[in-house]
């Protein structure tokens, strides 16, 4: 997309910042939605419910969560260490970006952020 002026860029952040606002009040009533069918199903032992236009399945999921040193001591420092993920929240509150800097890279990329005019 080419140079637009002024008023249409400044056009365009209005329409940004409205959709972007609707889209978190869709995903707040979604939330709640999902929260109210999920437990309806699951008070009245329900796996499936028919509507007219859609059809919900109440599925279970998984999450295995491994405990680091006991795969740590099973298996080694190598293995562990290539399995490893650094959560960088956690190493932000650590040590300050120049020195967590040193062990990896650092991509710069854009970010749009809009918010309402006060």
């Amino acid at each position: 997309m080419g140079k637009i002026g002024k008023a249409k860029l400044a056009a365009l952040v209005d329409q940004l910042g409205t959709l972007r606002a609707k889209i978190g009040n869709l995903k707040g009533a979604e939330s709640l939605l999902t929260a109210q069918v999920r437990e309806a199903m699951q008070a009245g032992e329900l796996v499936t419910v028919e509507a007219q236009c859609f059809v919900a399945q109440l599925n279970w999921r998984s999450t295995l969560t491994i405990d680091a040193a006991k795969f740590r001591r099973k298996f080694g420092e190598e293995v562990f260490a290539a399995c490893a993920k650094i959560d960088n929240k956690l190493a932000k509150a650590a040590l300050p970006d120049a020195d967590l800097a040193k062990y990896g890279g650092v991509t710069v990329a854009p970010d749009l952020r809009v918010s309402a005019r006060k």
